[in-house]
C-alpha cells in the first residue's frame, strides 16, 4: 500500500486521534481512508445531481420549445419540484442496474 505524508491542522489531527483512542479506527490510516471514502460518495452524489438537473434543463427547454411547459408560482413550488427531481435521481442512483 503507498505512503503519503499529510500536514493536517490540530482540528482534523485530534478528530483521528479521537476516532482511535475510541476504537472506532484501528489508525490513523483507517480514519483517513474512511474519510475519503465517504468524500468519494459525496462527489459521485452531488455528480449524480448535477447530471440529472442538466438533464431536467434539456428536457425543459425542449418543452418550451415545443410551447410545453409547468408554471412555478412560488419560491415553495420551485422547492418542490427540485426536491422531487433530487429524489428522482437518488431513486436512479440507487436502482438496480440490469
Amino acid at each position: 500500500m503507498p505512503t503519503r505524508s499529510v500536514d493536517l491542522n490540530d482540528h482534523f489531527d485530534n478528530l483521528i486521534a479521537e476516532g482511535v483512542a475510541s476504537g472506532r479506527y484501528s489508525d490513523a490510516s483507517e480514519a483517513v481512508q474512511a474519510g475519503l471514502a465517504l468524500l468519494e460518495q459525496q462527489e459521485k452524489e452531488d455528480q449524480a445531481k448535477l447530471d440529472k438537473l442538466r438533464e431536467i434543463t434539456r428536457e425543459a427547454f425542449a418543452a418550451l420549445d415545443r410551447g410545453e411547459g409547468i408554471s412555478l408560482h412560488s419560491a415553495k413550488d420551485i422547492d418542490s419540484f427540485v426536491k422531487d427531481a433530487v429524489a428522482e435521481a437518488r431513486a436512479e442512483r440507487l436502482a438496480p442496474h440490469a
